[in-house]
This record gives structure tokens, C-alpha cells and sequence, in this order.
């Protein structure tokens, strides 16, 4: 393993990945205890870089040879560069919209085999343009299911959890017509026994809540029979 702490892909750049990781690095102490480890362009870093007034010393990686490198200790983060060539960037505009999907797809898809291989735990994303990554792929949906279907796992709710409140979908990125008919009681059991498990490794000792799916929890079918059928 290169790294006992998740990878952060830095998303679109059209989005505000690299500059959320630049401000984060260089203005907090949150990366204090470790070198972050990032994937995606350096074209794109070192011009938001510049962009920023935003002065770091960062060690870079080639995507291919990555087993083989050392980042050292003199260095404020690691960027494993997906680039094949240098891109030249004055503006942001100057990104056409494949490129941008490209390289938003490129570093998921290799971070979710730099996990899949056990170089390291786990993945922290940031935001990506769907509609870019579109024109590469036309079936992305959302970092959910990407890697989901990257790591071949079955049972996969999207989860938030902050220090006052802890919220589980059942549900995923589906069209808000769509919800009624993909819920199941399977979806529902399976996430009831993953929102358990997930209860006792957070430590917690509050009751498990679930939210109505229908205005007043449908009102014994006044309003939707969703909740009498599941």
C-alpha cells in the first residue's frame, strides 16, 4: 500500500476540485498528519496554481510507473499526472468540454484501479460535470455508481454524515418520478441491514430513523400506498 489514506481525484476542471485541494492544503491543518496523495492533470494543477497565487511544493507521479515511486517527505502533496502530454491553458474556457470529461473520467477510473489493486484504502471525489463526462461515457451517472460497477459491489447507498446528523439513501441518482417503482422491500432491507452496520462501526447509539416516503408518511394511502407496500 502507498498510502494508509484515501486518494482524492480532483474532478472536472471546469469544477472546483483543484482549487478546494489547493485552499485545503495550503490554508489548514486538515493534511497536517499525512502528504495527501491527488490524482489528475498537472496542466490543470499548475494552472490553477497560478491561478490562485498559490505557491507549493508538490512531487508528481507518472500514472504508469506509480508502484515504483518515492514521494519523500519534502513535499506538501503527491499528484499522480493522468496526462500523456502537457495541456496549454491561459483560461479556464480554454478546456473544451470532451477534454475536461476526459480528464475527470480518467482520474476516477484510474484511482478505482489504484484501489482495486491495494495501493490504497480508499477514495475522496471531487465534483465532477456529468455532462462532460457524458461525451466519454454516455452512461455515467454519478461516482456511485461508477464505482460500484468498478469494484463489481452489489449493496451501495449513498451516505452523509456530519457530526449532528448521519443521512443514508435509498436511492441513488434516479429521476424523482422513478423512486416510487425502484424501491424495494430487498432495497429496503438491504439498506436497513447496511444502515445497522454502519450504526455500530460509527459507534452510535441513536435510534435508526426512517423518513416517509409520501407527504404526512402517506396517511394510510391517502396520499401514495409506497409505505403500505414495502
Amino acid at each position: 500500500m502507498i498510502s494508509s489514506y484515501p486518494l482524492v481525484t480532483l474532478g472536472s476542471p471546469y469544477g472546483i476540485g483543484y482549487e478546494i485541494f489547493l485552499l485545503t492544503a495550503g490554508n489548514t491543518d486538515f493534511f497536517s498528519e499525512h502528504i495527501p496523495y491527488c490524482i489528475g492533470s498537472k496542466s490543470v494543477m499548475v494552472f490553477f496554481m497560478e491561478l490562485l497565487g498559490i505557491n507549493m511544493e508538490f512531487t508528481t507521479m507518472a500514472h504508469n510507473d506509480i508502484k515504483k515511486a518515492d514521494a519523500g517527505q519534502q513535499t506538501r502533496f503527491v499528484l499522480i499526472d493522468i496526462d500523456d502530454k502537457p495541456l496549454a491553458i491561459s483560461l479556464p474556457g480554454d478546456i473544451k468540454s470532451a477534454i475536461d470529461g476526459a480528464i475527470a473520467y480518467r482520474s476516477m477510473d484510474m484511482a478505482a484501479k489504484f484501489v482495486g489493486e491495494g495501493l490504497f484504502p480508499g477514495i475522496v471525489t471531487l465534483p465532477v460535470s456529468k455532462k462532460n463526462i457524458n461525451l466519454i461515457d454516455p452512461d455515467f451517472k454519478g461516482h456511485t455508481e461508477f464505482f460500484q460497477k468498478k469494484w463489481n459491489q452489489t449493496d451501495v447507498f449513498m451516505t452523509f454524515i456530519s457530526d449532528k446528523l448521519r443521512v443514508m439513501l435509498l436511492s441513488t441518482h434516479l429521476a424523482l418520478k422513478e423512486v416510487s417503482t425502484y424501491l424495494t422491500p430487498d432495497i429496503l432491507q438491504n439498506g436497513l441491514h447496511v444502515a445497522i452496520d454502519l450504526k455500530k462501526k460509527l459507534g452510535l447509539a441513536k435510534k435508526i430513523c426512517l423518513l416517509g416516503l409520501n407527504p404526512h408518511a402517506g396517511e394510510d394511502g391517502q396520499f401514495g400506498d409506497e409505505e403500505q407496500r414495502i
